[in-house]
């Protein structure tokens, strides 16, 4: 069974985070390591409710959620846009490179049926 040291000196249950003794709560430290719904606000440090909206301490907004998460999930947004774009633009680029080719092929077809049509012309002239 764990048990936590109160300031007087007494050992108390780990379940329990008042000392029935002197009536002193826990300290920080106890509190968190012994009950799984609080964690520590990303301000002050004080316990605080998991659910919590709102520090009762300090007043900060989603105190359970640790800042860098804000950032970490700002980076990952911004990862895949970069990543989305960029397989954008390689499919355009390879369209565009397929459409120029496709040019080209219908530029050099016109371009032989222009001389075909040209060759035609100077027989028939000539007969």
């Amino acid at each position: 069974m764990n048990f936590w040291m109160c300031k007087c000196g007494k050992k108390v249950s780990a379940n329990i985070l008042k000392c029935p003794y002197c009536k002193a709560p826990a300290d920080q430290e106890t509190q968190l390591k012994f009950n799984p719904n609080l964690t520590s606000c990303r301000d002050c440090k004080k316990p605080i409710s998991k659910g919590a909206t709102k520090c009762p301490s300090c007043g900060c907004s989603n105190p359970g959620i640790p800042e860098n998460s804000y950032m970490v999930a700002s980076a990952i947004t911004i990862v895949i846009v970069v990543i989305i774009a960029i397989f954008f633009f390689v499919r355009y680029q390879t369209a565009s490179a397929k459409a120029r080719q496709q040019m080209n092929d219908a530029s050099e077809a016109a371009e032989d049926a222009q001389r075909s049509l040209q060759k035609l012309q100077d027989q028939l002239k000539r007969q």
